[in-house]
């Protein structure tokens, strides 16, 4: 009789330590999805601006675009609206 009270208390105890874990893995699981859902939202609507150098938030946009004299580069003017950060980038023809 007392061997079957021990194989039972385990039992209970296996069954409960497994559905606690399982709460847990579902309440990860549902932040992991709210997580993706709002990075989704914000890299599927427009283009995201990118990071600022200076303030670190992302609000750094590209304002204006020109080639330069020569024709051998383009000219990229971006600012931060968070700051108003301003950096050029220079790029090459594809």
């Amino acid at each position: 009789m007392v061997v079957s009270w021990a194989i039972g208390w385990k039992l209970t105890k296996s069954i409960r330590d497994w559905g606690s874990a399982a709460w847990r893995r579902g309440k990860q699981i549902a932040t992991l999805e709210e997580r993706i859902t709002k990075l989704e939202a914000l890299l599927n609507g427009p283009h995201p601006p990118d990071v600022c150098k200076a303030c670190g938030q992302r609000g750094v946009r590209q304002y204006k675009t020109e080639v330069s004299g020569t024709g051998n580069h383009i000219v990229q003017h971006w600012r931060c609206a968070l700051c108003a950060y301003e950096e050029i980038r220079l790029g090459y023809p594809s």
